[in-house]
């Protein structure tokens, strides 16, 4: 779970006035990388292991997004996160971690992008 905290700890330090809603592209992103290793099995086998259209999509991200959520909320873990990073970052490090945490949105993105292009067969 070190590396779920540390993006939780750094996509808040990416706010400028860091605050629980720092959580929510966190989980965003969670939830549309999940869809994408989905999409890889699926390339790579060429099989659809579940048969989902397009809403069953948009609900299992949701669903993703809610459970990352509430999983943060309970028991105040996002606080527990931001306290126990806090006491041992610097300002140096800080910026690495928001550098790793815009290569890791950017990276999400384009390759959700290439997964749809695929399997929507755009490019032949």
């Amino acid at each position: 779970m070190k590396l779920y905290d540390y993006f939780v700890y750094y996509f808040y330090k990416l706010k400028k006035n860091g605050n629980i809603n720092a959580i929510i592209p966190f989980c965003f992103f969670q939830g549309v990388n999940l869809l994408s290793l989905y999409g890889l099995l699926w390339i790579l086998f060429k099989r659809d292991f579940l048969k989902l259209n397009i809403l069953l999509y948009v609900l299992v991200c949701l669903l993703i997004f809610s459970f990352n959520y509430t999983y943060l909320l309970i028991n105040k873990k996002f606080r527990r996160i931001i306290e126990d990073y806090d006491m041992k970052s610097n300002e140096k490090k800080i910026k690495k971690g928001k550098t790793i945490i815009i290569l890791y949105m950017v990276f999400s993105i384009i390759v959700f992008y290439i997964i749809v292009i695929v399997r929507a067969n755009i490019v032949t």
